[in-house]
């Protein structure tokens, strides 16, 4: 199958294509303008280019676009924040927290990473109580690894076996997207000595 540059420069900077897609497509007018002939292996690139763009796959953008909503947005924002952290998904991330109010994700690409289980759990984090009160009394549990609690500061005094069924108080909540709530806390016999854990390495105070 042959195409002429007509063709497609229709498809230069088309919003269906990728990044790639979109620089291969400049590329390959720009060797049709100095009058160089397309392979085979780029005409079946430009064809899966054409098939990506058909009447078909706008309508279908057209109708994801008219269900991107408010909530997707916020969805999208949370979700890239949580990503950037992770190291996931990082491009998209950027894009979306570029601009939250006008970006919007591919439909193939919301599913990948606003839908997967670890997404859930995040927003399902973000919506769940938080089960203790800044300023009350939690109770490390004992069943904590090495990696469970991070000292604010460096110093001898802390090491997390010493943390084990000690009573803390809650300094605060970190305000980030997260698989689970973060807390800070200061070991009530020693206040100097503070930390942040999962809310899940802590237990009610039994006083």
């Amino acid at each position: 199958m042959e195409f002429n540059q007509t063709e497609i420069s229709k498809l230069a900077g088309h919003k269906l294509l990728n990044d790639w897609e979109k620089g291969f497509i400049e590329s390959v007018i720009g060797q049709l303008e100095k009058g160089y002939k397309i392979s085979h292996n780029q005409e079946r690139i430009i064809k899966r280019c054409f098939d990506k763009t058909s009447e078909d796959e706008m309508k279908k953008l057209e109708e994801w676009e008219g269900k991107y909503d408010d909530k997707k947005r916020k969805i999208a924002k949370i979700i890239a924040e949580y990503y950037t952290e992770a190291g996931y998904f990082t491009n998209w991330a950027a894009k979306i927290l570029a601009n939250p109010d006008t970006y919007i994700l591919p439909e193939k690409t919301w599913v990948k990473m606003c839908e997967n289980k670890y997404a859930k759990k995040v927003l399902a984090n973000m919506e769940a109580p938080k089960l203790f009160e800044i300023g009350g009394l939690a109770t490390v549990r004992k069943a904590i690894g090495h990696n469970h609690l991070i000292a604010a500061q460096a110093t001898s005094r802390f090491h997390y076996s010493k943390m084990k069924n000690q009573t803390v108080m809650v300094l605060d909540y970190e305000v980030k997207p997260a698989q689970h709530k973060v807390v800070k806390c200061a070991l009530l016999l020693d206040p100097t000595i503070v930390f942040t854990c999962e809310e899940r390495r802590l237990k009610k105070h039994r006083g």
